[in-house]
């Protein structure tokens, strides 16, 4: 995104993208909103409304660092932000079919292309994490057997009465969560 397209924050701010309802594979579109940061509050106050909203936190890998692919897009007002398929993924499957919702995500909430901005920003990462009301982890697409894992982990059964295949299938899909690169970044 071009630097012209954010509005200038103060120390005490922060933006949240209003990500506009829709289903997943739908064009993503919202708006950057700047938000004050106060310290006796959870979530954060609209500034030019001064009301109080939640928002939750975004937490995902950008891709490559070295070269970033930027190749899919939101719409940010009335500009076309070119954003990672990683992001495009995340977004697509946490925003909400029926009503906005407010995200904190870095790539988007923070001017990349502003270092000093970039450098306060970072800073208040502990806090602004703190003040969501959660925070959700997108781990990248569904692999085959990753939904087997998944369930395992939210109901765990105990593999050895399931059966060889079930077995196989699991082993498989736990590997492949957490050989994902934001297992790899925390471990």
């Amino acid at each position: 995104m071009a630097a012209s397209a954010y509005n200038p924050i103060k120390d005490w701010q922060i933006r949240v993208l209003n990500l506009h309802p829709g289903h997943e594979d739908d064009e993503l579109r919202g708006e950057l909103v700047t938000a004050d940061l106060f310290a006796d509050r959870d979530g954060v106050v609209l500034h030019t409304l001064q009301e109080q909203v939640d928002f939750r936190a975004l937490s995902y890998t950008w891709g490559p660092h070295d070269l970033p692919d930027l190749t899919e897009t939101i719409r940010i007002g009335e500009n076309n932000v070119a954003i990672t398929p990683m992001l495009r993924g995340a977004l697509g499957a946490f925003r909400l079919p029926g009503e906005s919702c407010y995200v904190w995500v870095d790539a988007l909430c923070i001017n990349q292309n502003d270092d000093t901005e970039k450098n306060s920003q970072v800073q208040k990462m502990f806090t602004i994490y703190g003040r969501a009301k959660s925070t959700m982890v997108y781990l990248g697409d569904a692999g085959e057997h990753t939904g087997l894992a998944i369930a395992h982990l939210n109901r765990p059964l105990l593999p050895e009465r399931q059966g060889e295949q079930y077995q196989r299938g699991l082993f498989a899909g736990l590997a492949d969560i957490y050989t994902r690169p934001w297992i790899r970044r925390v471990k």
